[in-house]
């Protein structure tokens, strides 16, 4: 890789100590704009509204738990930032398989004040004694770095909170971790998904994991059981005291280096250094330019720029008139195609050259767009060709990564939004726990290397580098200033998931409940996947018909899609997506709200 590195340009890059805003060339409808040279990417500064707090504002998540807390911050006069903050403390409390204060995630703030949309990414950096041989098949065992000390990677999404709330946040520390550290210290109860997900894992012996979700028999505790976490619960009062800086050092980091440096399985050298390195990335989000909106979502190494690849081919070969089997047979298409593209060039920026500016240039996806067709199915298709790719790169080998992701959009009244997911590669991360806080397996989601000399795979495994993160938030503006914010927990199938709930908004129109409810259509590999027990699945004939490998199956979304009424009110339409446990909190402004004149906020 070292020769790949030597060919990176300063124009594949963005400089993130610029703190540069995002303009999409050309689109006059576009409320997203650049800043003067210099100007930071910060808020403008946070005050406390008049009246109702909680008018016009809007909530949704994963989890009841979650939701409810971010609601409450909004009552109580926070911004969109503490409230989004208290739900991901909150959410690392009530669904354990999933979130967690030690691992990675991406965030998306919009500041509707000065009108402008930053992106930060805090995926996990492998620390520097990772081998690359540990992604390699031992006989039928697993590979060595899908679980136990060598899965894990430096976190960073305190990281991302911290800067989070310097930018927009408004409440004390103190407040934002008060909730959840209370549910760690009650307990609460194990979800139906969490004690799935339960069984389906292997918690280390003796790693701190398994005295908290096992019985005193090694079984796997049971849907309802009183998960009680009175370690996690002093690291959040710690939290909510000192700041989020205590997991890069002190006696929690000394937690985490003794949990991973002596793990039962494959122990990994771990120090300070690792995990004070393992910072958030701010930078200006990845955009494109769809017919009725402009959509962004994180840089790489997020799937960001893959969910926005799919939703402009979409938009390229789609209109609001296509019929039910139409719109199915180019959404799978439209999938393939990105997410063929994702398996290629989605990687580390920081390692690689970032090829995604390129695929996302309009006349690539014009020609990308090309391959859809109405009556046939191309087949599976290659990776774009791009010269500005170093040669010898090809696509790793099949692997399905459905990585277990916690969501949660904030909408405040004052117009500021905040979407943001966070994510572990496998439920229950590494299956080992420090203080009560389950660690990450974030090198699981490297890719092996290519068994062919001579070849390269973009996200094979290094030390420092971040591995592809299969969750992207995303935002979407229309010439109306209609604000519509998605995020889902569904790894490669998030393309189209999310595509499907921004177009059904903007395009034909649907309430937030509505779109979620449309059926699910995916592609996997040469496979065309249609949501069983929804009208999708009657068109499996018709799409066999015409080239597509049709399966019906179930397919979980787990959607959650906050849009702003084009009624002119102000007001939200949130919904979580039925296929999950999500829910989603609006309250209506009283008053009429009157859009505000350019220039003043």
């Amino acid at each position: 890789m070292g020769a790949i590195r030597d060919k990176r340009t300063k124009a594949m890059r963005t400089d993130m100590s610029g703190r540069i805003t995002v303009l999409i060339k050309g689109v006059a409808l576009l409320a997203l704009s650049l800043a003067p040279a210099g100007q930071s990417f910060a808020a403008q500064p946070q005050v406390r509204v008049e009246g109702d707090p909680a008018a016009g504002a809007a909530v949704a998540s994963d989890d009841q738990a979650a939701t409810d807390a971010a609601w409450a911050v909004l009552e109580a006069g926070g911004t969109a930032v503490d409230a989004a903050i208290v739900g991901a403390l909150t959410l690392s409390v009530t669904m354990p398989h999933v979130a967690s204060l030690a691992e990675g995630g991406a965030a998306m703030r919009y500041d509707g004040k000065a009108r402008q949309v930053v992106a930060y990414v805090a995926r996990e950096r492998a620390p520097a004694a990772v081998d690359p041989d540990w992604l390699k098949p031992r006989g039928e065992k697993p590979a060595q770095a899908l679980i136990g000390g060598r899965s894990f990677g430096a976190p960073s999404l305190l990281s991302m909170l911290e800067r989070l709330h310097a930018d927009g946040g408004l409440l004390p520390w103190s407040k934002l971790a008060e909730r959840a550290e209370q549910l760690a210290r009650v307990g609460v109860p194990l979800s139906e998904f969490a004690a799935k997900a339960l069984k389906r894992v292997y918690l280390v012996k003796r790693g701190g994991a398994q005295e908290i979700f096992l019985d005193n028999t090694g079984t796997p505790q049971p849907a309802g059981t009183i998960i009680r976490n009175r370690e996690l619960a002093a690291v959040l009062a710690a939290i909510g005291r000192d700041g989020p800086t205590l997991l890069s050092g002190g006696v929690a980091g000394n937690a985490i280096i003794r949990a991973i440096t002596e793990s039962r399985i494959d122990p990994m050298p771990i120090t300070l250094d690792d995990l004070e390195q393992a910072k958030v990335v701010v930078a200006a989000p990845a955009c494109v330019t769809l017919s009725r909106a402009a959509l962004c979502g994180p840089p790489a190494p997020t799937l960001g720029p893959a969910v926005l690849q799919a939703a402009a081919l979409f938009d390229r070969t789609t209109t609001g008139e296509a019929s039910a089997f139409d719109w199915t047979n180019r959404m799978a298409q439209a999938h393939r195609l990105a997410i063929t593209d994702a398996r290629h060039f989605l990687t580390d920026p920081d390692f690689f050259p970032d090829l995604y500016p390129a695929l996302l240039e309009a006349r690539r996806l014009d020609r990308r767009a090309r391959r859809i067709s109405a009556t046939r199915n191309p087949g599976r298709p290659g990776a774009s060709r791009l010269s500005e790719a170093p040669r010898g790169l090809t696509t790793p080998r099949d692997r399905r990564m459905n990585p277990p992701t916690a969501s949660i959009i904030v909408v405040d009244q004052t117009g500021h939004a905040v979407a943001m997911s966070i994510t572990l590669s496998y439920p229950y991360g590494a299956g080992i726990a420090a203080r009560g806080v389950i660690l990450n397996d974030g090198n699981a989601g490297f890719d092996g290397a290519h068994a062919r000399q001579g070849y390269l795979v973009a996200n094979s495994m290094e030390p420092g580098k971040r591995a592809a993160l299969f969750a992207a938030p995303i935002m979407a503006l229309d010439q109306d200033r209609r604000l519509v914010l998605a995020a889902t927990s569904s790894g490669l199938n998030a393309p189209a998931y999310l595509t499907k709930a921004v177009s059904a908004t903007m395009l034909y129109g649907k309430t937030a409940k509505g779109a979620l409810g449309a059926p699910n259509v995916a592609s996997a590999a040469r496979l065309t996947e249609l949501e069983e027990r929804t009208p999708a699945e009657r068109f499996a004939n018709q799409l066999d018909d015409i080239g597509h490998r049709s399966r019906v199956r179930k397919l979980e979304s787990h959607l959650l899609l906050v849009s702003r009424r084009n009624d002119g009110t102000g007001n939200y339409d949130a919904a979580a997506d039925r296929r999950g446990l999500g829910t989603a909190r609006t309250r209506d402004r009283v008053q009429p709200w009157r859009k505000p004149v350019p220039g003043r906020g």
